[in-house]
C-alpha cells in the first residue's frame, strides 16, 4: 500500500508539474491599454448606437471627421464657420438661381414686346433702322436738298401706310431701348450663371 501511495503521489505530481509547464510555455497575452474618459465613452456609444454599430458607416464618419479637421486646417476656420460658409453658399445657390430665373422670364417678355411692335408695324429690323436714321433728322435737322428726294419717298410711303411719324419715333425709341435692356439682361444672366457655377464649385468642395 506504501509503494502504490507512493507511486500515486509521484504521478500527481508530475501532472502539476506538466501544467505548470504549459503555463509557462505559453503566457496570456498581455491585453494593450486603451483608456478612455468617461464622457468619451458615452460619446463613442451614442455614436455606435446612432449608426446602428455598423463597421462601414462608423468608417465614414471618421472619414468626414478627418475631411472636417482637414479643411479647419486648409481654411484655418472652425467647424461651427465651415458649417456657415456651406449654409451661406447654400443661400447664396437658390438666390442665384431665382435671380436667373427671374432674369429670364424679364427677358421673355422683353422678346415678346419686341415682337409686338415688329408685327404691329409689319416692319423689320433694317426697316426700324432705316425709319430712326431719316425721321429723326427730319425732326430735328429739317429737309436737307440732298436728301429731300428720298425722304419725300419716305414720308409718301409712311403715309401710304398710314405710319404716324411721332408714333413711330417713339416706338423706334422704344424699340432701342428694350433692345439695350435686352442686352443688359442678357449680360446680367451671363454673370449670375458664371456666379451660380462658382458657388456650386465652393459648395461641392465642402461637400466632398
Amino acid at each position: 500500500m506504501t509503494e502504490q501511495k507512493q507511486e500515486k503521489e509521484r504521478e500527481e505530481s508530475k501532472t502539476s508539474n506538466e501544467e505548470f509547464e504549459v503555463v509557462i510555455a505559453i503566457p496570456e497575452a498581455k491585453k494593450p491599454d486603451l483608456v478612455l474618459p468617461e464622457d468619451k465613452v458615452k460619446e463613442l456609444i451614442e455614436l455606435l448606437d446612432t449608426i446602428g454599430w455598423d463597421k462601414k458607416a462608423l468608417q465614414k464618419y471618421i472619414n468626414h471627421a478627418l475631411r472636417l479637421r482637414k479643411l479647419e486646417k486648409e481654411h484655418r476656420k472652425t467647424y461651427t464657420s465651415l458649417v456657415r460658409d456651406y449654409e451661406k453658399l447654400s443661400k447664396e445657390e437658390v438666390k442665384t438661381r431665382y435671380a436667373i430665373q427671374q432674369l429670364m422670364e424679364k427677358r421673355r417678355k422683353i422678346e415678346e414686346d419686341l415682337k409686338l411692335y415688329m408685327e404691329q408695324y409689319n416692319i423689320t429690323l433694317e426697316t426700324i433702322r432705316r425709319m430712326v436714321s431719316v425721321l429723326e433728322g427730319l425732326k430735328k435737322n429739317g429737309l436737307d436738298l440732298e436728301d429731300l428726294d428720298r425722304a419725300t419717298k419716305f414720308l409718301k410711303h409712311l403715309k401710304d401706310q398710314r405710319y404716324d411719324a411721332d408714333k413711330m419715333i417713339y416706338y423706334v425709341s422704344k424699340y432701342e431701348d428694350l433692345s439695350l435692356e435686352l442686352d443688359k439682361i442678357n449680360k446680367e444672366v451671363l454673370e449670375a450663371r458664371e456666379s451660380l457655377q462658382k458657388i456650386i464649385h465652393d459648395r461641392e468642395y465642402l461637400d466632398n
